[in-house]
């Protein structure tokens, strides 16, 4: 995972939506099932700017959405709130050789979610639809069980810690996942933000670890010279070409700078400058 910029709410969108959440709460005080209008949050003048602000990749794995349409997920669910069993053989799996994902179980905790936040521009994250509809759905761990309130109520989201990892805010991924030179993710120093994140997300899945594996390979390799190599050139070689394999719009670029910072103890912007810096000022290589 990769810490991105959220993008500033855009000017229409709480006119836009005012109505449609007027009337879920509503809804909700009647005792009646909230109805919720995807086709506003759907919008592309909205989406594209998570687009833009997610560089063109899911927020949850980092696969480039390339030809498929991005999925708005709600950090939050908004209809319902489901738990994972303890079971890793319940967390389901891709079908061999493909990448159609089965076999996930849940533990139905509420039937209404953070109705409230259907219609919160801080509530979305761009996702592809196999992180969306296929792995995270409804499910939303926090640190306060049992004290969790059920239904959730308004105000809740400012009481509870989310486990799960936010591409936008909280927890800095680096601190709580780490990634083997297979490309193999484990929550870091047994971090249960880390563990929560990769099994809600399948950040286990094939697919991902495939495409993941010779871009660890790549990032170890070029880490191994750029703290052992004895040629100063070589060095610089494989300071601009790990520069390159981080940079924000790679593929699994969390991935490299994670890779980074747990090999060598330096911290990515420390070595390499924050993301809006330009590629042209001076920066120290590590040692």
């Amino acid at each position: 995972m990769l810490r991105f910029r959220r993008p500033p709410e855009h000017q229409d969108f709480a006119a836009d939506v005012a109505d449609a959440q007027r009337s879920v709460d509503e809804a909700v005080r009647q005792g009646r099932p909230a109805e919720f209008d995807e086709r506003l949050w759907k919008r592309e003048k909205y989406t594209k700017e998570f687009y833009r602000a997610q560089h063109g990749k899911c927020g949850y794995c980092e696969v480039k959405f390339a030809g498929q349409v991005p999925q708005v997920d709600h950090f939050r669910p908004k209809g319902a709130l489901w738990a994972l069993p303890e079971d890793p053989g319940a967390w389901g799996q891709e079908i061999e050789h493909g990448t159609n994902f089965h076999g996930r179980k849940r533990q139905t905790l509420s039937e209404h979610g953070y109705h409230w936040l259907a219609y919160s521009w801080r509530n979305y994250v761009l996702s592809c639809e196999r992180c969306n509809t296929a792995c995270k759905l409804s499910f939303f761990p926090v640190v306060e069980p049992p004290a969790r309130r059920l239904p959730p109520a308004p105000g809740d989201e400012e009481e509870e810690t989310a486990l799960l990892i936010h591409p936008f805010e909280g927890p800095d991924p680096a601190d709580h996942l780490e990634f083997n030179a297979s490309g193999l993710v484990n929550g870091r120093a047994g971090s249960p933000h880390g563990f929560e994140t990769l099994r809600t997300y399948a950040l286990y899945r094939e697919s991902l670890v495939n495409v993941r594996e010779p871009i660890a390979k790549r990032a170890h390799d070029l880490i191994r010279h750029l703290r052992f190599s004895g040629d100063e050139e070589r060095k610089r070689e494989a300071f601009n070409d790990l520069e390159d394999l981080g940079r924000i719009d790679r593929v699994h670029a969390g991935m490299v700078r994670i890779i980074f910072e747990q090999l060598t103890g330096w911290r990515w912007t420390d070595a390499f400058g924050e993301d809006v810096a330009s590629h042209t000022q001076a920066r120290a290589t590590p040692r």
